[in-house]
């Protein structure tokens, strides 16, 4: 992204550089003409060479060739035009010189600034010295006819030459803006494409992992399985944090305000780690101190996020010894705001690494990342997501003896109770089927084998044109809807659904989506779905679906 902005930026002032040319040269064939008029040859013979600088300045732009030699040639040019211009006249006409002024301006621009620094000091220094020589008389042509004339054409001429300037800097800016902003437009859809298409067959190889889990198998079909589930999570985790990174950049990393079980929380972080940590042999510790709430309000999977990298870089760096997760209670005038550490008894960090920790891809050393894998992502993420949530990541290390890194974060108070569990007995739709949709015969089959496996009957189709016919029918409790699929996509079949007749078009419909963007979400949301699935699916988020729309 960045090589591309720079060189956007590069263009634009090209661009405005040739633009800016066919303003000058105007002004200055009006000068030339109005010299001439005046007798005064010598100003005429230097303007005249500005004129001629510009077949070389458009043969250096399509060439490719570097401009910065000819914009300091211009430049000087017009710091001469305007000196002349001044000492050329009886009395000295200061409004020329005044027109110098726009030399450094431009240079700032146009060679950044370094060069208005150059040009600055350079016109400072010949306006000193033209106003040093007019005092003391030393003009080079004869009196001026009509100096109250000429006066008002130099000042005309200097509004004009900065009237013109300014737009075409305008024009030429807006047109850099726009482009810049269909670049990142480009790329926000190259990323959602990127996501979709390693996603959907992510998903058909974790949920087909989960669905042989979930089955009879032996020990050492399970331990291969496993293995699979692991490494293929790891994958989804990197493309998760990438995504994330984009979002990041873009401003657009955001949280969502929903109520969410805190113990709920703790305790997947607990499950999900607990068996990497007891195969180092370490204790996982999850303490919760006095007074701490069981619901909460606010972004439950986001908080999920920082806590799962943080208690996964502590087991990962830890050796011997334990690793502990303590949540505590905070005074706090409204809401909730709660003390969160991670406390490991691993190797330490090195003082001086600790400001290099929160930088995108790297790590303590580059041996770490050869020690222990990593895309350093981790931490600069988490440091993210804890600034939306009111606080910042704190770390206290030292070598040899462990680590604690700890963040405040505030939260809301629910405003409804959470109290059924995910396992609770499903009533009201309980005796109606699931109706899945997806293009994708793998990502169908799996899809179908995991609702199957949480209690449910479960029927499949392959586009959203069946999904309306099936679904006006009145026979489903709910509908899973991929969201792109050839002859309707899934916007196109809820908002059908939706326009229905009868109880049919409320029937809860939960888009799985393999394209992760914020933008992707909202288009589901405005077209009426329930709620999102990210693909890959689990089993564990998908049951807690099903339960929470067909109680």
């Amino acid at each position: 992204m960045l090589p591309s902005v720079l060189s956007e930026a590069q263009e634009m002032r090209s661009r405005f550089f040739v633009r800016g040319w066919f303003v000058a040269v105007t002004i200055a064939v009006v000068s030339s003409v109005m010299y001439g008029l005046m007798g005064n040859w010598s100003q005429v013979v230097i303007t005249l060479p500005l004129i001629f600088t510009g077949p070389l300045m458009l043969s250096s732009h399509r060439r490719g060739v570097s401009l910065v030699p000819l914009i300091h040639g211009t430049l000087a040019i017009g710091v001469v035009t305007f000196s002349m211009g001044t000492l050329a006249q009886q009395p000295p006409d200061f409004t020329s010189l005044s027109q110098m002024l726009l030399v450094p301006l431009l240079a700032g621009f146009l060679l950044g600034s370094k060069g208005a620094k150059t040009w600055l000091v350079i016109t400072a220094t010949v306006s000193t010295v033209v106003i040093v020589a007019a005092d003391n008389g030393y003009l080079y042509t004869a009196i001026d006819p009509l100096p109250a004339l000429s006066h008002v054409i130099n000042f005309t001429v200097g509004l004009t030459l900065a009237y013109l300037f300014a737009s075409a800097f305008d024009d030429v800016q807006v047109q850099a803006i726009e482009r810049l902003r269909a670049l990142d437009r480009a790329r926000s859809a190259f990323l959602a494409n990127i996501s979709h298409e390693i996603r959907t067959p992510m998903n058909g190889v974790l949920g087909m992992t989960e669905v042989m889990l979930l089955d009879e198998v032996t020990p050492q079909q399970r331990e291969q399985l496993s293995v699979i589930q692991r490494s293929g999570n790891s994958l989804v985790s990197l493309i998760n944090d990438l995504l994330d990174v984009s979002k990041m950049e873009a401003g657009k990393l955001e949280l969502e305000e929903t109520d969410f079980s805190l113990e709920t929380v703790l305790d997947d972080v607990q499950a999900l780690l607990a068996p990497k940590a007891h195969g180092k042999g370490l204790e996982l510790k999850v303490l919760r101190g006095e007074g701490v709430p069981r619901e909460l309000r606010g972004d439950g999977l986001r908080l999920s996020q920082v806590l799962t990298n943080l208690v996964s870089n502590a087991v990962k760096f830890t050796s011997t010894g334990e690793v502990r997760l303590e949540v505590n209670r905070l005074p706090s005038p409204s809401g909730h705001r709660l003390a969160f550490a991670v406390v490991d008894t691993g190797v330490g960090i090195a003082a001086e690494t600790l400001p290099r920790l929160f930088n995108a891809f790297q790590q303590g050393d580059s041996s770490t990342t050869r020690r222990y894998g990593g895309t350093g992502l981790g931490l600069v993420l988490s440091q993210q997501l804890v600034a939306l949530m009111g606080g910042h990541i704190v770390i206290a290390s030292t070598v040899g003896e462990g680590s604690r890194f700890s963040f405040e974060a505030a939260f809301g108070d629910t405003h409804t109770s959470l109290a059924t569990p995910v396992d609770a007995p499903v009533v009201g739709h309980s005796q109606k089927s699931v109706l899945v949709v997806d293009d994708n015969a793998i990502n169908l089959a799996v899809a179908l084998r995991l609702v199957e496996k949480a209690g449910f009957q479960a029927q499949g189709v392959t586009n959203g044109r069946a999904a309306v016919e099936a679904v006006s029918r009145g026979t489903y409790g709910l509908v899973l809807m991929d969201c792109h699929m050839p002859e309707m996509d899934g916007f196109e079949a809820t908002e059908r659904i939706r326009g229905l007749d009868g109880e049919v078009r409320r029937t809860p419909i939960v888009a799985m989506t393999a394209s992760a963007m914020p933008d992707e979400v909202a288009a589901c949301r405005r077209v009426g779905m329930n709620s999102v699935l990210a693909k890959p699916v689990t089993f564990t988020a998908l049951r807690a679906t099903l339960s929470q729309h067909l109680r």
